[in-house]
């Protein structure tokens, strides 16, 4: 009878070693997933932001082309230098 309950509580131990080991695994897995996932939240976010900054840059009245209050779709490179050396004086949010 000692036998018989001895090998019950082994049984036991083992399958609860085995449930933690494969609930270890699966929080691994979800872990690198979770984080992939985070990862590629990032990139979109980085992505949807510089293509906003793209779009509105051309447009500011700061670099913008003009002659004789006639615009056209172009930069003004000077504008645009002078523009660039005085955003690094402050924090913008694309600097």
């Amino acid at each position: 009878m000692e036998k018989k309950a001895q090998l019950e509580i082994h049984e036991t131990i083992l399958v609860i070693f085995i449930f933690i080991i494969l609930l270890l695994v699966g929080i691994t897995f979800f872990y690198r997933f979770s984080l992939q996932s985070i990862e590629n939240i990032k990139e979109e976010h980085e992505t949807a932001k510089f293509n906003e900054l793209v779009s509105v840059i051309p447009n500011m009245a700061e670099i913008k082309c003009s002659h004789l209050t006639k615009e056209s779709k172009c930069i003004d490179v000077i504008k645009l230098s002078s523009f660039v050396e005085t955003s690094k004086k402050y924090k913008f949010g694309f600097n």
